[in-house]
């Protein structure tokens, strides 16, 4: 296949599904590329480093690709039963920050979505942070209930389902005014988790089966079993929908 994209047999092909990759994997690609090798860091086919620090379980993972960091430009973050969120720095493998306490509970779930990272949390809400200065933009009372899982969903709207039998439909654009959220879709039962693609939405939940609902309408299209405990994780994946349970 060549040392580089551009040999490839296929030519145009590697470069075309190179421009719908995120910037933080075409940057890595890019590195890689460069070197005509993986980081010394990061070696192929065997962990490379644990991290340690949290006092509790670890529950969600988000990563960063910051190439106007001063120091490192791979940032993990975490966030834990203990009710804090960290910084992991990837090269040096090791923590070098805990973020300010703005969640009062387990910390559920992350995300990386361009220059923010989000948090959400058991205390139900969901926090905005500066992915750069690592800080605090605001904290919303996001729901009723525990925040369970968050999801970036390809028109750039996050999703966000709780215990309280709700998803809602954030616009971090801020286009949806004071209240943040755009729409509220109603399932049947706790939501532990949800993907989606166009205008498809799926969710898993906690009586075991997954539902399908329209994004446009909030309306219900399917709901599939097979599972005898609930849903912990959904993997949306071109027309092939993937679950695991508990």
């Amino acid at each position: 296949t060549g040392n580089s994209l551009s040999t490839h047999p296929c030519r145009g092909w590697p470069w075309k599904c190179f421009e719908y990759l995120p910037k933080a994997i075409q940057m890595s690609l890019l590195d890689m590329m460069a070197t005509n090798k993986p980081p010394k860091w990061a070696p192929i086919g065997r962990m490379f480093a644990a991290f340690r620090g949290h006092k509790s379980s670890i529950n969600a993972l988000a990563y960063k690709w910051d190439p106007s960091a001063a120091s490192s430009r791979h940032i993990l973050f975490s966030g834990s039963g203990d009710e804090t969120i960290r910084v992991w720095d990837v090269e040096e493998n090791k923590c070098v920050q805990e973020m300010e306490k703005a969640h009062n509970g387990y910390v559920s779930s992350l995300l990386c979505v361009d220059d923010y990272l989000i948090s959400g949390s058991f205390d139900r809400t969901i926090c905005l942070w500066n992915v750069h200065r690592r800080s605090l933009i605001k904290s919303i009372k996001a729901h009723a209930h525990c925040v369970n899982s968050l999801f970036l969903h390809d028109s750039g709207v996050v999703l966000s389902g709780s215990w309280d039998g709700h998803i809602r439909v954030w616009d971090l654009r801020g286009k949806a005014g004071d209240k943040g959220y755009v729409q509220i879709l109603k399932v049947p039962d706790a939501a532990l988790c949800v993907v989606g693609k166009g205008n498809d939405v799926f969710c898993g939940l906690h009586d075991s089966s997954i539902v399908g609902l329209d994004l446009r309408t909030g309306g219900h299209r399917d709901t599939f079993m097979g599972h005898s405990s609930y849903v912990t994780a959904l993997h949306l994946a071109n027309v092939e929908l993937f679950s695991a349970s508990a």
